[in-house]
């Protein structure tokens, strides 16, 4: 089945490539987790466009994600454990 997709120019197309799976748009891992999905209007696909919003959820997630690790980890210096009998 054929299905025009219409683009402008600009970061708005970036998202006319994910059209599917959508759980892309899902991932802060993922470039189309930072762009609206396209939108199915009046028989064909128009690019949903960039969203800052996502960005910066993006970027707390990463770094929480990050800072989680070197928690768990021990990355950061901090107390050292000792083990000893004194």
């Amino acid at each position: 089945m054929y299905r025009p997709m219409y683009g402008y120019g600009g970061w708005g197309d970036y998202s006319l490539g994910w059209l599917s799976p959508p759980w892309y748009y899902y991932l802060p891992f993922h470039p189309a987790f930072y762009y609206s999905p396209p939108i199915y209007y009046d028989g064909g696909y128009y690019p949903g466009g960039f969203s800052f919003g996502r960005l910066l959820l993006g970027i707390l997630i990463i770094a929480f994600i990050i800072w989680l690790l070197a928690k768990i980890f021990g990355g950061g210096g901090g107390r050292r454990v000792r083990y000893t009998n004194y």
